[in-house]
């Protein structure tokens, strides 16, 4: 009996030490969760619906997930024309999506376009302000590059009226054709700038202004702005299709939305390119403060129901899209890569033929 009672005791020797050391083992447990909460950037990170913490998918994620739980992924970039009926919610007469993403690029440049710092931090923790970027991250590569947004640098607002300056019309220096006798006859004809006549340097360097500032005018009343009245239908979301492991559910990550040229242009090309995490706290800020009444997304089955946001729509898939390109070697979109020529038709059918791949993977992903 003696001896029983010794051996547990022996048993319980380990033990007791924990018991001992209660308050430092759960510190050692809290420490070293806490030297995990940081991604590869040093930003302290927190994974929705896990209790866990880790390396996060993406930086820009708006569902972020632990690289550990990603079963399968693909990086897929897809074109919206809004001008298609089960788009057109997206930019009604009363609710525009593409609008208020030239207002959140707007607050931005009102707010002095900050590049970097706090500033800029708690403008985009508040929901006040979305940076525009340019619309392709190495222009040395064709096709779709994916965005790394901690690397890039916003446009400045001198760059970003360049980038949505429509392409139907030509700047033209003041030395073209007639363009400077015309200005230097406008100027001598003003009364306003008589003080001036008498110098041909003075009248030639007002001419010039005037000639710029008149540029100017044109350009920013023609360009693809919906500030201005302009219609601008067509986007590509970059976005990841994740199936996690975790939740055994397949989910789809908007990274980032490329605002394009309108379907009426003559030339098909990306505008500018802004992350939807910022886009997504812009719309949800306006929602909020406006009671609904900006940012919503207009329900043609019951128009006087707002209670769907633009962002909960996209959430919810409620909007067509055909991929355009597919992460591979190479970045070649689809029309590039598997048709011959300039065959938008046969584009369409290997975009499906894609999508069709992607539903029976995920379907397979399920059963296993």
């Amino acid at each position: 009996m003696n001896r029983i009672i010794l051996f547990l005791g022996a048993l319980l020797i380990p033990f007791s030490g924990f018991a001992f050391q209660g308050n430092s083992y759960v510190d050692i447990l809290k420490n070293a969760k806490n030297e995990v909460k940081k991604d590869s950037l040093g930003k302290v990170v927190k994974i929705a619906n896990l209790d866990s913490y880790g390396r996060q998918n993406d930086t820009s994620s708006v569902r972020p997930i632990r690289e550990s739980d990603v079963m399968f992924k693909v990086r897929l970039w897809s074109k919206i024309n809004l001008q298609e009926k089960i788009n057109s919610n997206f930019i009604s007469s009363e609710s525009d999506f593409v609008a208020m993403i030239y207002e959140g690029v707007q607050a931005y440049f009102d707010n002095g376009a900050p590049q970097n710092g706090d500033n800029l931090q708690m403008l985009l923790e508040r929901g006040e302000v979305i940076v525009p970027y340019n619309s392709k991250d190495d222009d040395t590569q064709p096709g779709y590059e994916k965005s790394n947004f901690p690397k890039k640098e916003p446009l400045t607002e001198g760059e970003f009226k360049i980038s949505i300056q429509t392409r139907e019309i030509n700047r033209q220096n003041f030395s073209d054709g007639n363009n400077a006798d015309t200005w230097i006859s406008r100027v001598r004809g003003n009364p306003a700038y008589k003080d001036i006549l008498s110098n041909p340097t003075s009248v030639r360097e007002k001419a010039e202004e005037l000639f710029l500032e008149n540029q100017d005018s044109v350009f920013n009343a023609s360009s693809y702005n919906p500030l201005n009245g302009i219609k601008v239908d067509q986007m590509v979301f970059e976005e990841d299709l994740i199936f996690d492991r975790n939740h055994s559910l397949p989910k789809w990550d908007v990274i980032s939305i490329t605002v394009f040229t309108p379907n009426t242009s003559p030339e098909q090309e990306g505008l500018f390119k802004v992350e939807y995490r910022q886009v997504k706290r812009y719309i949800d800020q306006k929602y909020k403060e406006s009671k609904g009444e900006k940012g919503f997304y207009f329900n043609t089955q019951n128009s006087g129901n707002k209670s769907l946001s633009f962002t909960d729509a996209i959430s919810k898939r409620l909007f067509n899209a055909y991929i355009v390109s597919v992460e591979s070697v190479d970045n070649k979109d689809i029309l590039e890569k598997f048709t011959l020529g300039n065959d938008q038709y046969n584009a369409l059918i290997e975009a499906e033929k894609f999508r069709l791949q992607l539903l029976e993977r995920v379907h397979n992903l399920w059963e296993y």
